[in-house]
């Protein structure tokens, strides 16, 4: 059994009204797998356990809204540090790639500053 990183993605969606802008969430879950294709499987039973019953007191900015499961964003097997196949201190767990425009974003990122990014994937 090998370990993987699911990407769940998520919106959410205003009850009523006009949306003009979407509130995103990107849950990363932890699953054990043979392989793949049953991570995803995992990850998916996970992710819909999220939204599945929906939370009827959910609001955005103070109206009502709901969470809306969209879709596994990307699985990554994690890389260990050694042969063992058991989760250690210094395993990569996952990772992401973007493009920021200039050093000063760079370094934005790196402090925990909000910008903006391209993500490659």
């Amino acid at each position: 059994m090998s370990w993987y990183a699911a990407h769940g993605a998520f919106y959410f969606r205003l009850k009523s009204g006009t949306q003009e802008s979407f509130s995103v969430w990107e849950n990363v879950y932890l699953v054990r797998a043979s392989n793949e294709e049953e991570a995803k499987l995992k990850a998916h039973q996970i992710a819909r356990s999220q939204v599945d019953p929906p939370d009827e007191t959910l609001t955005l900015d103070g109206e009502p809204a709901e969470l809306v499961f969209v879709g596994l964003r990307k699985i990554i097997s994690v890389a260990h540090i050694d042969s063992s196949e058991e989760l250690r201190s210094g395993d990569e767990i996952t990772y992401s790639e973007f493009v920021l425009p200039s050093m000063e974003s760079v370094k934005r990122f790196a402090a925990g500053e909000s910008l903006k990014v391209e993500y490659l994937e």
